[in-house]
């Protein structure tokens, strides 16, 4: 795949469907033998596709949801929105953050990361978290590098279990981007992608 031929821009709910196939890929792709089977074979693309469908539609200030198309096809996307658990002004939360499998690795999941955490700056946001499995570990590297600092927490998960999550927090969304400019000053060839803010 030419990486210069994928293309970010707003998601909307006319591509919910395509957003929820990609969750549900990534998902099966990087949480078998962690989640319990049975959830990630009841994963419904319709059920999902209404949930990011309504998601889309909510009305927030802090709303910003980002997708990464080639050709058309949207490759992953990046929803977040105001911080369900906080009420600091300015506090905001990445909810949605996946890639298809086939193109992971490759700078796309950072590139919307990224792209998000700055609209949500010129927004107003000033805090960002995100939440992950424990098991994502693709996630959880590149949270580290940008500078997060982590808060380890369990979530209950179907089926009765709990389930080990991690919660990344940058308390100013600033210092994301400073961290993100040493990288790439250095020269750091994992941070793949057009990372000059938007």
């Amino acid at each position: 795949m030419n990486m210069r031929a994928v293309s970010y821009g707003p998601a909307t709910a006319a591509d919910a469907a395509q957003m929820a196939a990609v969750q549900i890929a990534a998902w099966r792709d990087c949480y078998a033998g962690f989640l319990p089977a049975e959830m990630l074979l009841a994963l419904d693309d319709r059920r999902l596709t209404a949930a990011l469908q309504g998601a889309l539609a909510k009305p927030d200030a802090f709303a910003v949801s980002f997708a990464a198309r080639y050709h058309g096809r949207i490759l992953g996307f990046c929803h977040a929105g105001s911080a369900m658990f906080s009420e600091a002004e300015g506090s905001t939360e990445i909810f949605h953050l996946a890639v298809d499998p086939d193109v992971q690795d490759q700078g796309i999941g950072t590139a919307l990361f990224v792209r998000t955490a700055d609209r949500l700056w010129d927004l107003g946001g000033r805090a960002l978290v995100v939440k992950t499995w424990a098991q994502n570990q693709i996630a959880l590297s590149m949270f580290s590098k940008l500078g997060a600092e982590l808060r380890d927490h369990e979530t209950a998960a179907p089926a009765g279990r709990i389930l080990p999550s991690r919660q990344y927090v940058w308390p100013d969304i600033e210092l994301l981007f400073d961290r993100l400019e040493a990288l790439v000053g250095d020269g750091d060839r994992t941070l793949q992608g057009p990372f000059n803010r938007i």
